[in-house]
């Protein structure tokens, strides 16, 4: 039997918004204006999409592949076109993660996840100079330094750029 020819490729690393179920509820009840039956909000639009209620535990939500269920636990994500699609929880841990920024930093859990998660996100320079570096320094470092590495990180700059602010600023503290 012949084989097949087969061509593999790699999710782009894009970055997407996403809320619980809890948090449509409370977006809904904050906009829906007095269409409220059993404190459960019971239409409204989120990000110009037309959310309805199905029951206290769905809501019906409008995507490009139709009308699907955001059941209690799901994750509501935003994509890059400002489409909404739900997602169950066991994929959107597989497929998502949370990225630092100085809002979230004290939600993470030890300091050398936070500067390992810091240092995937800088992916194209030479991580090992700056991997060695980092943990060199690792029991000294302050919340105050992982904010400043967190804010660089966050600036819409080139990996060079980047690159160049992480080295002065090693440099210079």
């Amino acid at each position: 039997m012949p084989t097949q020819p087969t061509t593999k490729y790699r999710k782009l690393p894009v970055e997407v918004e996403a809320i619980t179920f809890e948090e449509l509820v409370d977006y809904g009840l904050q906009n829906c204006g007095k269409n409220i039956v059993n404190g459960m909000p019971w239409s409204f639009d989120y990000k110009g999409h037309r959310i309805t209620h199905e029951n206290d535990n769905c809501y019906l939500i409008p995507t490009l592949e139709g009308t699907m269920r955001f059941d209690r636990g799901d994750f509501l994500i935003t994509g890059v076109e400002n489409e909404i699609y739900p997602c169950k929880p066991d994929i959107f841990k597989k497929t998502y993660e949370l990225l630092p920024t100085t809002n979230n930093l004290e939600g993470w859990g030890r300091l050398e996840d936070k500067v390992q998660h810091l240092l995937e996100s800088f992916e194209s320079f030479d991580v090992l100079f700056y991997k060695t570096k980092i943990i060199q320094f690792i029991s000294s470092i302050r919340k105050h330094d992982m904010v400043e590495l967190i804010k660089i990180s966050e600036l819409q700059l080139s990996p060079l750029m980047r690159k160049q602010l992480i080295k002065e600023y090693y440099e210079n503290n």
